[in-house]
């Protein structure tokens, strides 16, 4: 399991200050990892590719942002945690309390 915390700070050049850390967060999930991201860490998670075509959530103040940067991502308003292939964004504030509960639940029962 790799957890992509918040970013702070300007998102574009948060997401710069990270993109080294896209290929292995690539290659963790090609070989089996599950790929959890916090807020507006959906914006690095998002950068990697691995959400083109997939639902994804973020912190409800960023969706315009998150739009123009990846159209190709299905951003879920609103949404709290959405969960597609073992990649799991999660919304802001405390909506990461949700995606932990789901994480756990997905842990001990096998998915």
């Amino acid at each position: 399991m790799i957890v992509i915390s918040a970013l702070f700070g300007d998102t574009k050049e948060a997401v710069k200050a990270y993109e080294a850390y896209i290929p292995c967060i690539k290659a963790q999930y090609e070989s089996g990892a599950e790929i959890a991201s916090l807020c507006v860490g959906a914006f690095l998670l998002s950068a990697t590719g691995l959400l083109n075509g997939k639902k994804c959530s973020t912190h409800w103040g960023f969706t315009n942002l998150f739009r123009e940067l990846y159209p190709e991502v299905e951003l879920q308003d609103g949404a709290i945690v959405t969960e597609e292939n073992g990649i799991h964004p999660s919304g802001g504030a405390n909506s990461y309390w949700n995606l932990l509960l789901r994480l756990v639940k997905n842990m001990r029962i096998g998915k």
